[in-house]
């Protein structure tokens, strides 16, 4: 009922104006908005402030829609500060995070329902910042538009579509511009038509043109001329004022009680203007939105602060942000003790930022683990974003020294298969081989299979073949050769916030790195990559420097079968990854008892041995597959033990499949007996000769 009644007043509004308002913006502020005004006189010469924000970007799959890019809101956030430069109002974005809600609420949300809209920020809200919520394009209408939860007020959405603008058909000038208009909003700031009778809201009275009533009636700025309605579609492409938008139906100017004519300013950002227009507040605007911030309590915990001193706090669960412009210090009994969880937020964190200095006093600790994590980072706290400081997320690894990707000789990677026990990826370094003039290393594949409760006879295991890999320590990028001639890059460890996944995942849609940050191994801490896909941003894959892919839905190194999250890493026999005591009740999985049950696989250098024919005549051919290099000697015996031949003599063979070929056409017809052990097992095949 709310949309209809949305659309009536719009209907009232074209037909007060003589030029219909289309494909442009609305603003959803109405009679259910909350609005506060200032108690007492303005204050003068308030403080800069920087204000903290987080990014929600909202997909709706049940629908089909997906979220905006992070470069969209990047630029938008750089928009953002250099709408509010002048008014000495900073933005340091804090996060963002890609969820998903029916459209129902976030559509009624934004044609002014308040209700949707607060059901909406009660799900996401992150304290301490102004929450920004960018919908997905929507096609009820042919507007972009937005709302703010309150005025003043802690949250706002945009949203829309914007896909058939006439002259806003760039994603940047209209969402973004927007999103500053509704910022405004939630600093206390009304549009510039507030009173007139044709604004939404609540209260005020018209303003006169010459300003005499400035202060209780209109938007209550002094120096904004006073705007009799909504300027939609009343410029030209210049953005220069068609006066004919101030007519009425009859053709006659539009002028005040007094009688004076409108010069409304298109320009200012709270006017009702297309977004392109829409450049600039007044300094009775940066005023007001100054003393918003700093006399409203929820605003003004919003602040970035100079110094900071916390202590007696417990941070065990969701995201803890706190920032300073030039110091700050953790004292006593202050933890960061994270449980272990799926990465599907770059907002699962504790963090720590300053522009001057982080210091950990004393009674200070952090026990991150793998899929949450604390950091402290040092650098400028309002600049423009880019891909690299996008969300404040600069790696802290404690060393910057790259960990090289291809420096063991042996890897073991186990993956749970749930009750149906792990499949462990073996890869043995063989050798160097040479692939169209590069130098690759060559690794024998394994799959060993151990099964859990139920022992899963469809789950293969055996070797596999080979993997060739080559590694750039100074690029920081990892290769496999693609045939005939070329070569593929599997990993890319120099990627910066907001590129894309650079390699297929065999899912449509887009991942993109949203974190970079240090994950504590076993071996010490390692720069850690997240990527999230959007539209589907529950999916994430991980990377760890020098390990390589840790979670995911793609098969970039490690063979896993389907969707799968590692669970041991071990490197030359050294455990770098063990999730099994987070991740599971104790006993039910151990790393120490996986790699031990591999050994044992191992030590048995095979499982089995196969002769053919059988029963043969001039010939018999001797396969098996070595898990580690072995000497292994092969023997023939008669029926009564009499040794007929040696095939083999304590060789020493490599990892792989070994094949034999032994001439028996001198054999007699009869039953023999076929040998082969090493120093950890023994298999003895019976066969059969025939003429």
């Amino acid at each position: 009922m709310k949309k209809y009644i949305y659309y009536i007043i719009l209907l009232f509004l074209l037909i007060f104006n003589k030029k219909v308002i289309a494909q442009n913006e609305f603003c959803s502020l109405n009679s259910e908005t909350p609005i506060t005004e200032l108690n007492g006189p303005m204050l003068s010469n308030l403080a800069p402030v920087t204000i903290r924000i987080f990014v929600h970007a909202i997909s709706d799959p049940a629908n089909g829609l997906t979220s905006v890019t992070l470069q969209q809101i990047y630029n938008s956030v750089n928009i953002l500060q250099q709408d509010f430069q002048s008014c000495n109002i900073c933005f340091s974005l804090h996060g963002i995070d890609f969820i998903s809600s029916p459209r129902g609420i976030y559509e009624d949300a934004l044609l002014g329902s308040q209700s949707s809209f607060t059901i909406l920020d009660n799900q996401y809200h992150v304290q301490d910042c102004i929450n920004i919520y960018i919908a997905p394009d929507i096609l009820l209408t042919t507007y972009a538009g937005g709302v703010a939860i309150g005025l003043p007020g802690t949250a706002l959405l945009v949203g829309g579509n914007t896909s058939d603008l006439l002259t806003l058909n760039s994603w940047v000038s209209s969402r973004s511009k927007t999103i500053s208009h509704e910022m405004g909003h939630c600093l206390g700031l009304h549009h510039t038509h507030h009173g007139s009778g044709t604004d939404l809201t609540p209260g005020g009275c018209p303003e006169l043109v010459n300003g005499s009533n400035s202060l209780s009636c209109g938007d209550f700025v002094a120096d904004t001329p006073a705007d009799p309605i909504p300027l939609s579609a009343c410029t030209d492409a210049n953005c220069n004022l068609d006066i004919t938008c101030l007519l009425n139906s009859l053709g006659i100017p539009l002028v005040d009680a007094l009688g004076f004519n409108y010069t409304p300013d298109v320009h200012n950002i709270m006017a009702y203007s297309p977004a392109d227009c829409r450049t600039s507040f007044t300094s009775g605007q940066c005023d007001r939105a100054l003393n918003f911030i700093h006399r409203y309590p929820d605003l003004n915990k919003c602040i970035v602060t100079d110094d900071l001193y916390i202590q007696n706090l417990l941070f065990n669960s969701s995201s803890h942000f706190y920032t300073s412009y030039n110091t700050l210090t953790a004292g006593e009994n202050v933890t960061s003790l994270q449980t272990l969880g799926p990465v599907v937020s770059i907002a699962s964190q504790t963090e720590f930022k300053s522009g001057g200095a982080v210091s950990l006093m004393p009674g200070f600790f952090a026990a991150p683990i793998l899929d949450y994590y604390f950091q402290a980072s040092i650098g400028s706290i309002c600049d423009p974003i880019t891909n690299i400081n996008a969300a404040r997320h600069s790696s802290i690894s404690s060393t910057s020294t790259y960990a090289p990707f291809l420096n063991n000789s042996k890897w073991i990677n186990s993956n749970t298969l749930g009750g149906h026990g792990y499949i462990n990826d073996l890869l043995i370094y063989y050798k160097d081989t040479l692939f169209n003039g590069k130098v690759y290393q060559m690794f024998s594949d394994y799959g060993i299979y151990i099964p859990g409760i139920y022992n899963d006879p469809n789950i293969s295991a055996g070797f596999k073949g080979y993997q060739l890999f080559r590694e750039d320590t100074v690029s920081k990028k990892v290769y496999k050769p693609f045939f005939p001639n070329s070569e593929k890059l599997i990993y890319d460890f120099s990627l910066n916030i907001g590129d894309t996944l650079p390699v297929s995942s065999g899912i449509i849609g887009t991942y993109y790195l949203t974190l970079i940050d240090s994950a504590l191994t076993q071996v010490g801490y390692r720069k850690r990559f997240t990527f999230t896909h959007n539209p589907s941003p529950f999916w994430t894959v991980v990377w760890v420097e020098g390990i390589g892919n840790i979670s995911s839905t793609t098969q970039n190194f490690y063979p896993t079968l389907g969707p799968s999250s590692v669970i041991c890493n071990y490197q030359n026999d050294t455990v770098v990854i063990d999730q099994s005591t987070f991740l599971y009740p104790p006993n039910q999985f151990n790393c120490a008892g996986i790699y031990a049950g591999i050994n044992d696989v191992l030590n048995n250098i095979f499982e089995k041995m196969e002769v053919f024919p059988n029963p043969f005549k001039d010939e018999i051919n001797i396969t098996t597959t070595l898990y580690r290099t072995q000497k292994i000697t092969i023997k023939l015996y008669d029926i009564y033990g009499n040794l007929i031949n040696i095939i083999s003599n304590n060789e020493n063979e490599l990892v792989g499949k070994l094949e034999y070929n032994f001439n028996t056409e001198k054999l007699k017809e009869g039953v023999y007996l076929c040998l082969m052990e090493s120093e950890f097992n023994k298999i003895v095949k019976k066969i059969i000769k025939i003429n």
